[in-house]
C-alpha cells in the first residue's frame, strides 16, 4: 500500500475487529507492616521464606533450592544459581530458569540477624543443607506445605484474596 502497488492491504482486519485480552486481576502488594505480620503468622521455620521472598524476590523454585552455602552473611548476599521444579515422581533440581537468573541478591541489612538465627535454628550444618527443608530436615519442602502455610498466614492477618506477597504461590 505504501509503495502504491496495491490499493489496500488484503490481510488487514476490519477496524471494528479488536483482539480482546483478559484483564489481569488488580493485585495490591503487601505493605512493609503486612509483610512483617505475615512472617510472624507463618510457622517459625517458614517465616524467613516470607521475608526473603518479599525482600529478595526469588522465584519459588529458587527459594526452595537455596542452601547454606548460598548465604554470605558477611557480604549480606544470597547466591541464586539453581532452581527446583516439581516433576512426576519427585523434584528436579537444575540451573535457574534463565541464564540471567544466576545472580547475587543483596539481603536488606535488618534481615541479616534473623537470617543468622534461621540458619542456626532450622538449617543443618552442612554446606548443602537446604534453607527451607521439609520437616525431616533434609528433603525438599513440598510447595503445597508452603502454600497452605502462606494462605493460613494471610487469613491470620486479615489479608484479602487479592493481596499478595512477592512470592505468592496462589492468589
Amino acid at each position: 500500500v505504501e509503495s502504491e502497488l496495491v490499493d489496500s492491504n488484503p490481510v488487514a482486519l476490519p477496524s471494528r475487529t479488536k483482539v480482546r485480552t483478559k484483564r489481569a486481576k488488580n493485585i495490591e502488594p503487601l505493605t512493609v507492616a503486612q509483610v512483617a505480620d505475615l512472617a510472624r503468622a507463618m510457622p517459625a521455620r517458614l517465616s524467613m521464606a516470607v521475608l526473603l521472598g518479599c525482600w529478595c524476590a526469588p522465584r519459588y523454585g529458587e527459594l526452595s533450592e537455596l542452601r547454606r552455602q548460598d548465604v554470605d552473611l558477611k557480604a549480606g548476599v544470597l547466591k541464586v544459581s539453581r532452581g527446583m521444579v516439581k516433576v512426576k515422581g519427585g523434584y528436579f533440581v537444575g540451573d535457574t530458569k534463565t541464564d540471567a537468573g544466576v545472580r547475587r541478591v543483596h539481603v536488606p541489612p535488618p534481615l541479616l540477624p534473623e537470617l543468622k538465627t534461621h540458619l542456626d535454628t532450622y538449617v543443618d550444618a552442612g554446606a548443602e543443607a537446604l534453607l527451607f527443608p521439609a520437616r525431616d530436615g533434609h528433603s525438599p519442602l513440598n510447595d503445597s506445605v508452603l502454600r497452605v502455610a502462606h494462605n493460613k498466614g494471610k487469613a491470620a492477618i486479615g489479608s484479602p484474596a487479592c493481596l499478595r506477597s512477592a512470592f505468592s504461590l496462589s492468589g
